[in-house]
């Protein structure tokens, strides 16, 4: 949670909040045996908790659910310490599982938060509220969104100062993401173009605050482009993702940048999506360097010449990819790629040794059972082709006997009409 630290996470003592900068309210009116009671019990909840085993986990969390609902019925009591129980309870209730029952306690803190007028705990308990919204309705999950948002606003209005913008920028990227998760949801009345379009005004806003926030700037653009991206915005992601590439920034790989650009600025395996790819590689050789996406760049442009059916150009490309990678499941399916080049290109006796070589070189890839089942469809292909040929053989065979059979039929009736001629002329006309 951006704006707060529970005792599940950190341990902390009771006067300080946050950071520590802001102080237990001294003018609340409680009684004092009250106030010592809700001490009592948050103050050995934290010794205990600093001694817990995980094996004592859940029967810790269940027992404190417990105290915590009972020091929280007591009718007054310090509202500072009151509503840091009440996030407290909620966090114990989502580490048990109980998201419904932690959904009603942060709305419960941010009500008794409205009423104390304590503008941050009613930031905290919105926050919290807004995690547990995945399977609320739409518009309960829009209110929350704009308790929280406002809230925020407000809160670094109130206080310019550095910790306060940093948790302003965390939560504009932490609701910008959720919209782009609620979006992907369809479901009636959720308006997915309305949710996207809301997100990339709080992913431009949150990058235009430079260097604040927990997460890089380089990260947020990349949200921003994402979002641009699914809007159907290409030109303005492409844009934004040629700002990451040019950024001096290690968050994100510079290649993988580019090659997003490039998916956002061309048709996929089109001859302009190679050139682009082919572009940005040779700068990266000239720049030198290392990048962890080169490979995969590569892969990607090896692959879109093996759609095109230039079957050399890509098995020139992924063949020298082979055993580069980390991964192992990507230098088998590079092989692989290059088996079925030659195999399409009229080599299956090639192809088929290099699936052998596949199965040999990297027996738990993922494509060995692939490259088997290649293999046997090679093999059963090559014998039908020679039962073929075989039956062709014995089809000439009767052919030809039955050419023969025919031509000394047909010249045996010949000569036998030759033989009959004579006699047959003496009974017609004599001449």
């Amino acid at each position: 949670m951006s704006f707060c630290r529970n005792i599940l996470l950190l341990p902390a003592f009771v006067g300080i909040v946050l950071g520590g900068s802001y102080p237990l309210q001294a003018a609340d009116k409680t009684s004092k045996r009250e106030v010592e009671n809700l001490k009592a019990v948050y103050g050995r909840y934290q010794q205990e908790s600093m001694q817990l085993k995980d094996a004592d986990r859940p029967r810790f969390l269940a027992f404190w659910e417990d105290e915590f609902k009972k020091a929280l019925a007591l009718p007054e009591g310090s509202s500072f310490l009151r509503l840091r129980m009440m996030d407290e309870l909620g966090a114990i209730q989502r580490a048990l599982g109980k998201n419904d029952e932690a959904s009603e306690t942060y709305k419960e803190m941010a009500a008794y938060a409205k009423k104390s007028k304590d503008l941050e705990s009613q930031v905290i308990a919105a926050q919290n509220q807004l995690e547990l919204t995945a399977n609320e309705p739409t518009d309960t999950f829009r209110q929350v969104v704009k308790n929280f948002e406002e809230g925020a606003q407000e809160l670094a209005n109130q206080r310019d100062n550095a910790a306060t913008q940093k948790r302003y920028c965390d939560a504009l990227v932490q609701i910008g993401t959720l919209l782009v998760a609620r979006a992907k949801k369809s479901e009636e009345g959720s308006d997915p173009k309305g949710l996207l379009e809301h997100a990339e005004k709080l992913f431009k806003r949150a990058a235009a605050m430079g260097d604040s926030g927990t997460s890089p700037l380089p990260t947020r653009l990349w949200w921003l482009g994402q979002t641009q991206s699914r809007l159907g915005r290409r030109e303005e992601a492409a844009e934004t993702y040629g700002k990451i590439a040019a950024m001096d920034q290690t968050v994100l790989s510079r290649l993988w940048m580019e090659y997003l650009r490039i998916c956002e600025s061309t048709k996929k395996d089109s001859p302009e999506y190679r050139e682009a790819i082919e572009r940005v590689l040779a700068d990266f050789s000239k720049r030198g360097g290392t990048d962890d996406y080169e490979i995969t760049l590569r892969h990607e442009l090896g692959l879109s010449y093996r759609k095109a059916k230039q079957y050399a150009k890509s098995t020139e490309i992924l063949s020298a990819l082979i055993g580069k990678s980390s991964d192992q499941n990507m230098n088998a399916y590079n092989m692989m790629l290059v088996a079925d080049n030659y195999r399409d290109s009229g080599d299956p006796t090639t192809a088929k040794s290099l699936l052998n070589d596949l199965i040999k070189q990297f027996p738990k890839a993922g494509s060995v059972n692939l490259a088997a089942i290649e293999i046997k469809d090679m093999e059963e292909q090559v014998t039908g082709q020679d039962l073929a040929i075989g039956d062709a053989g014995q089809s000439r065979f009767w052919i030809l006997t039955l050419n023969v059979a025919t031509v000394i039929v047909l010249l045996a009736i010949f000569v036998v009409r030759r033989i009959r001629r004579p006699a047959e002329r003496t009974r017609g006309t004599y001449l």
